[in-house]
């Protein structure tokens, strides 16, 4: 069986940080195909690999990051994530599932998307942050994580006792918010205890620890406020 072949950005958390999860701890065997951006956005050479093989790899919808399975292809990090998933059996509910629990998973997936997205206009500098959270983007986590601990409950991961895709987003998100506020946190023991659980599986245990995960910069060089330069 060849390996999975996965494209993205050298040496950038980004997009592909839960992608990576994934596949760490359903143990399915991949290889990186990675793609420089030396100098940042002010250097106009830093996309010039990927924008000259971008047409050339048979993607009908070129991007990174991007999965090779064999002779299928595929691009956007939610259409891997949830492809991989069900490769691996952690798509989080079963594949005769009802139109109301596909509903829901997609649901919280869709709250945990723009839980983790408002940290990247952050990131930017977007007008949006300023607009949703007049306090600070800091300061508005706790109150940002309210839903997600309530959902969550008494609950081993967000779909209940097996762990799913949903929770890979949910935990790089709380991870990189921890990084932001590290109070964040405080009020939600419940989440505390969500996020020991998964650093405290095996596979991913192992896999934090190894020099194969980058922890910064979390975002790309467009970054303005905060995730690609720490000054």
């Amino acid at each position: 069986m060849p390996k999975l072949i996965i494209g993205y950005w050298k040496g950038l958390r980004g997009l592909f940080a839960p992608i990576q999860y994934l596949l760490e701890v359903a143990g399915l065997e991949y290889e990186l195909a990675l793609y420089d951006f030396e100098g940042g956005a002010q250097n106009p050479e830093f996309k010039n690999r990927w924008f000259e093989e971008k047409n050339t790899l048979g993607f009908e919808l070129p991007n990174l990051p991007y999965l090779i399975d064999g002779d299928f292809r595929l691009t956007q990090s939610s259409a891997i994530l949830r492809y991989l998933a069900r490769k691996a059996g952690l798509l989080g509910v079963a594949d005769n599932a009802s139109a109301e629990e596909q509903a829901r998973l997609e649901m919280i997936q869709n709250h945990v998307d723009e839980l983790r997205w408002y940290y990247v206009h952050y990131g930017i500098g977007s007008k949006l942050i300023d607009f949703k959270f007049p306090e600070g983007y800091p300061a508005s986590i706790p109150r940002q994580l309210e839903t997600v601990a309530a959902w969550l409950k008494d609950k081993f991961f967000l779909l209940g006792d097996n762990i799913s895709y949903v929770d890979f987003i949910l935990y790089e998100t709380l991870d990189v918010q921890k990084m932001i506020n590290p109070e964040c946190l405080a009020k939600y023991p419940n989440l505390v205890a969500y996020i020991d659980r998964i650093e405290s599986l095996p596979a991913m245990k192992k896999f934090l620890a190894s020099p194969e995960r980058v922890a910064w910069p979390v975002l790309g060089p467009i970054a303005l406020t905060w995730g690609f330069k720490k000054e």
